[in-house]
Parts: structure tokens; sequence; C-alpha cells
């Protein structure tokens, strides 16, 4: 697999964010609901979020082509995302590993928030060694979430599930 990871460019946002509605579309509407869905994408949503995190984010390519999204805020995943069209082939944990260690140059504890019904999220983050902390509602989404946590030095899995 020839892939490379590396700061997103302006000029790539085009592609970034139907690459982000699609695999939205795909991945959130089984536990969010079409209707949930729709809405936030129809909304700008999408858009607002790539245009405010682009400097914040980074991509992943394969053979060139952007396949993945990964967005940190000091210590923490805010966006962790492939392109649903190449799940299940270790393009995940690829970005979640990069994420870790430029992560863990700075702090000693991460942590990412997961919608509390996405369970294939959930099981990912679980199998590479991240611990659930605690459940919580998100007021700005209306949603109950899940936060997980990881801390420096912490085992992981040596099973690639994407």
């Amino acid at each position: 697999m020839d892939t490379e990871i590396r700061k997103a460019d302006q000029t790539e946002i085009t592609v970034i964010i139907e690459t982000l509605q699609r695999t939205i579309r795909a991945s959130f509407t089984g536990f969010l609901g079409e209707e949930e869905v729709g809405s936030f994408i129809e909304s700008g949503g999408v858009e607002r979020f790539a245009t405010e995190y682009l400097d914040a984010m980074e991509v992943l390519l394969l053979n060139g082509v952007i396949i993945g999204f990964v967005v940190t805020k000091e210590n923490a995943i805010d966006l962790l995302m492939v392109d649903c069209d190449h799940h299940g082939n270790g393009y995940g944990s690829r970005l979640l590993e990069h994420a870790e260690n430029e992560l863990f140059e700075k702090f000693d504890q991460l942590r990412v928030d997961s919608f509390r019904d996405n369970t294939g999220a959930n099981s990912f983050y679980q199998i590479h060694g991240w611990i659930e902390e605690k459940e919580f509602f998100d007021p700005e989404y209306g949603i109950p979430m899940k936060r997980f946590a990881k801390s420096r030095g912490a085992e992981r899995s040596s099973r690639r599930v994407d």
C-alpha cells in the first residue's frame, strides 16, 4: 500500500468535503438515522467543519488520492475518518497510529469522543488500547457520546481493524 500522510491543502477542500459527506452518509445513517445525517449535511455542517479545521487536518493518501482524514486539537483526536470505500484495509489503524505518535510527543494522556451508538468506531478504539472513560450527552449535537482515553505507553493491540 503506497500511502502518505500530510497536511491538508486548501486546494483539496472540495475533495475533502465530498469524501466526508459520502462517508458520513454511508457510516452514520445506520445509528443516527437518515433524517439526522441528511439535515447535518444539508445544513452545511461538513463544509463548516472542513473549512474551520483545514489547518489542523492531515490527509491520508493512497496512490495520491485522499482516502482519510485526522484532525487533532490539543490532546484530543477530533476526527478520524477513512473513506467508506476503503474501510477494513488497515488505513484507519495507520491514521490512528500517526495521530497517537504525534500527540504523545506533547501529551501523556489522549482522548477521543465517539458517538455512543457507533459500535464500529468504539470497538476500533478499544482494540487499539483506548479505554472507555464515560458516557455523556453532547448538547451541541443533541446526541449521546462516549469518551475514550489512552495513556502514553499503553499497549497497542496487534489486531488490525479499520
